[in-house]
């Protein structure tokens, strides 16, 4: 005969709360049942897990579980795949004080069966026959699991009140994180920084205080899911902390719920101190006011073509200030019409003679860069086109007492 439990008297709020979590660990899989539910007769306890090849997340479901074993001295473990999307979508249609008043009644074996009712609505979920091998291994490997024995490369805890000032760097950062899933995927972690780069810009985020705990001259590689799920959990004002003990995984932990994430897949190849030194400009053009910035680049922005990837603007030094100009030039992302707009502004010496041609660089990233800015405040502008000598660089910075920026130019 089947075995069956009914649940009731669930912490929904709990359990949903870590739903987009779940969500993010399980998008890549190819199974539609990609979650299991396991329940474990010693202790009454509820358990959701989803997995992929080398991530997994798992928490214990607080609620009253009915349950009748055939031999009271024996351990009994069940579990069963379901679809997560459908069960989210599920209870996400119903209010907190409705999700009160819903029960599960699962069934488990080859003839399973998952039921969610609320009154006179039933929602029958499918799911998918669980062999006790697979099975075994779902419950020791990812229920029991425990930390390795070894001395930690990082620790969100230890950041003690820097912790707010790290997750803040990861938020701004990841507007610029490279939508590439192989190549620079990752955040760069250092003592005093992180940092992020692709083709397009270098983007820098300075902490507050040194992380002495992280190592000197050795980045971090965090990848960007697990950023991500750090994000999410920061804006959920949940309690948690991560431990990584070498770059090839990240061990997440709040309350009832458990991430082991995989991040042997991170990618970073940030520029050494000496190249990030020597892609400076040497010469300073003007200093200007972030929201004037946000204000000026914003303007063009309905001028590019709906599907272009890359939204270019290009520079022009002149005595009155900066011009900025969007032209039909070719290039993947202009328009078909010719725009320009002069940002007044007072240059430093030599900014004129320095910058004889034109530039051009890529609007969304600087735009990007200039609204994590207070809109007073003050962003220095390096350019050099080209001098006398035809010295010239490859590109334009701006830069902030707490975060800088490299544009790339697009010649």
């Amino acid at each position: 005969m089947p075995n069956t439990i009914v649940v009731s008297d669930i912490d929904f709020d709990n359990f949903l709360t870590y739903s987009d979590i779940f969500s993010t660990l399980s998008s890549s899989s190819k199974e539609e049942m990609n979650a299991i539910i396991i329940y474990d007769s010693e202790n009454n306890s509820l358990y959701f897990l989803t997995e992929e090849s080398t991530s997994y997340a798992h928490m214990r479901v607080n609620a009253t579980i009915k349950f009748e074993k055939k031999e009271e001295s024996t351990q009994v473990i069940l579990g069963t795949g379901v679809s997560s999307d459908l069960l989210f979508y599920t209870l996400s249609n119903y209010s907190s004080e409705e999700r009160k008043e819903i029960t599960f009644t699962i069934t488990f074996g080859e003839q399973g069966g998952f039921l969610i009712q609320r009154g006179r609505d039933k929602v029958y979920l499918p799911c998918k026959y669980l062999s006790n091998s697979k099975l075994d291994v779902n419950f020791k490997t990812l229920i029991k699991d425990e930390l390795p024995e070894a001395p930690t490369i990082f620790q969100l805890s230890l950041l003690g009140d820097q912790k707010n000032d790290f997750l803040k760097g990861l938020i701004q950062s990841s507007k610029f994180i490279s939508k590439d899933e192989k190549k620079n995927n990752a955040y760069a972690i250092y003592q005093d920084k992180i940092i992020v780069n692709d083709k397009r810009h270098i983007f820098i985020y300075r902490f507050d205080n040194l992380a002495s705990f992280i190592p000197e001259e050795t980045p971090i590689s965090l990848h960007k899911t697990s950023a991500k799920i750090f994000m999410t959990m920061a804006s959920k004002n949940l309690n948690f902390d991560a431990i990584m003990f070498d770059n090839t995984r990240v061990y997440l932990y709040s309350g009832d719920f458990t991430a082991v994430i995989n991040n042997s897949i991170a990618n970073i190849n940030p520029p050494p101190a000496k190249s990030l030194l020597a892609l400076i400009p040497s010469v300073q053009v003007t200093n200007v006011v972030a929201g004037t910035l946000v204000s000026m680049a914003n303007f063009f922005m309905g001028f590019y073509r709906g599907s272009s990837e890359y939204k270019p603007i290009t520079f022009e030094v002149q005595k009155e200030g900066i011009k900025l100009l969007l032209k039909d030039s070719g290039i993947s992302g202009s328009a078909s019409c010719n725009v320009e707009k002069l940002m007044e502004c007072d240059l430093f010496e030599g900014a004129l003679e320095a910058n004889n041609s034109q530039v051009s660089i890529l609007n969304d990233s600087m735009i990007s860069f200039a609204k994590e800015l207070a809109s007073t405040d003050q962003i220095q502008f390096f350019m050099q086109r080209a001098d006398k000598e035809g010295k010239k660089s490859r590109a334009v910075y701006l830069h902030h007492p707490k975060k800088s920026i490299y544009l790339a130019t697009l010649d």
